[in-house]
């Protein structure tokens, strides 16, 4: 399957001082996803090409609709429709949809949650003896922060996000929206059956409330982005047992959370 383009280029006016040019530009693309649930329209999202089934498995999942992989009956892209069926299909009551904007912005207000964070508390599969070495952080964290040095006009723009498991890369996604390549690494691995076990999530932006619910109702124990996390994700994640990690560098981070998971290394 051919990957698709994520930009496009077009004529822009460049202003320097005094002069001024037209010269071609290269900006990403967005499109509408339209995702139906069991044949009612749910949502859509503004997103980035491609990964449209992985990124509507992964919504459904982290905001809580689809419980488990194995409820997953069919999946179906039609142009940017993508029709999920499932079974033990949630009940969105009329309450619920009242005042509910289907159509999701992709800005800093990310996706949508359909369920309570604090169900989660009964379904962590983080175990408290899960350790990680810090060196293991450093090392997925050359990944992103080389995505985040791209001098190439077509890498700009966009949000950037993969897991790290067992010393490599499994899963990865571009998109305009932090929160579609969140979602859209999740669908992947969730679609390939990928055990979330003892993964690390890294992503380009910053790390609010929604994604570390996105991360712990996966089950993925480890949070790290190159920003700062914010004060109600801290204080999320240190309810739910995630290990939120800000300010990622070459040579080192900062913990925020659930610091007894990250062992130092050995001189």
């Amino acid at each position: 399957m051919t990957e698709e383009k994520l930009h496009n280029p077009t004529l822009a006016s460049l202003y320097r001082e005094k002069e001024v040019k037209s010269q071609e530009a290269w900006i990403p693309r967005e499109e509408k996803v339209e995702i139906y649930l069991n044949g009612v329209p749910l949502v859509i999202l503004p997103a980035s090409p491609g990964m449209r089934k992985e990124l509507a498995v992964g919504f459904l999942f982290s905001g809580g609709l689809l419980e488990k992989i194995e409820d997953l009956s069919e999946v179906k892209e039609n142009g940017n429709r993508i029709e999920v069926e499932i079974k033990n299909p949630p009940v969105i009551t009329p309450e619920a949809r009242r005042g509910w904007n289907r159509e999701i912005g992709s800005g800093c207000g990310g996706g949508a949650n359909f369920n309570n964070p604090e169900l989660l508390s009964g379904r962590r599969k983080n175990p408290d003896q899960l350790r990680i070495p810090a060196r293991e952080i450093l090392r997925g964290g050359k990944e992103i922060l080389s995505r985040g040095e791209e001098a190439s006009d077509q890498g700009r723009g966009l949000h950037y996000s993969f897991l790290w498991a067992k010393g490599g890369k499994v899963a990865a996604a571009r998109d305009i929206a932090r929160h579609n390549t969140v979602d859209k690494v999740v669908g992947d691995c969730l679609l390939r059956g990928v055990d979330f076990t003892g993964a690390i999530l890294f992503i380009s932006g910053r790390i609010s409330s929604e994604m570390v619910f996105k991360a712990a109702w996966a089950g993925i124990p480890i949070l790290v982005s190159l920003h700062t996390p914010t004060d109600l994700a801290v204080e999320q994640a240190e309810r739910l047992g995630l290990t939120v990690i800000g300010f990622l560098r070459k040579t080192g981070f900062t913990v925020f959370s659930h610091p007894e998971r990250i062992t130092r290394d050995k001189s």
